[in-house]
């Protein structure tokens, strides 16, 4: 790699990891990046992986300290984002990386799409408390967006935050704050 590529893969990297501290979904930017620098499709979706787990660790810590998380919930939860992460890698590995390639420039355009028309969700917190049910609709999440992550992966955070504001009505802080330990487990 030339020193330009090297540039543009940091220039690259930074507005990811911005856009992901922000809103979430910063291997959005990161991924197609990474495949425009001519890495292989494996390779590009694990690099983009090891960012974003760091950036994962990073925040689920603040978040912690912050008191944000919900441990009832994530207790219940967490695995399944972490069981289905692991169906994702196990399905992405079984597929040829020119027909990947192609998978991946479709689901970016529409998760771009959908980040961009969902913002103004979570803006008060509507949190009343766990029911067997929403439990039940978080572990599916969980499994189905843990799956997501293993298989691809950016939009996760931006899918997991709508996902909790939805089914239990957390502000964005909350659904943040879950959401970055969930991304964790299924990086």
């Amino acid at each position: 790699m030339d020193i330009f590529l090297i540039i543009m893969a940091c220039i690259a990297g930074f507005i990811g990891a911005m856009v992901d501290a922000i809103v979430g979904g910063g291997g959005l930017v990161t991924t197609p990046a990474l495949l425009a620098l001519g890495l292989p499709t494996h390779i590009a979706l694990g690099t983009n992986k090891f960012a974003s787990t760091m950036g994962a660790f990073s925040s689920t810590y603040h978040y912690y300290k912050s008191g944000n998380m919900n441990g009832k919930l994530l207790r219940y939860i967490v695995p399944f984002s972490f069981i289905g992460s692991a169906f994702g890698v196990m399905t992405v590995l079984g597929i040829d990386p020119e027909f990947l390639k192609k998978i991946i420039i479709g689901l970016v355009l529409v998760i771009g799409a959908y980040t961009v028309f969902h913002k103004n969700l979570g803006l008060k917190d509507h949190f009343k408390g766990l029911t067997r049910k929403t439990i039940i609709m978080g572990m599916f999440l969980a499994l189905a967006l843990g799956f997501y992550d293993g298989f691809f992966g950016p939009g996760t955070g931006s899918f997991l935050i709508f996902g909790l504001i939805s089914i239990y009505g957390f502000d964005f802080v909350k659904a943040s704050a879950n959401t970055r330990v969930l991304n964790l487990s299924s990086n």
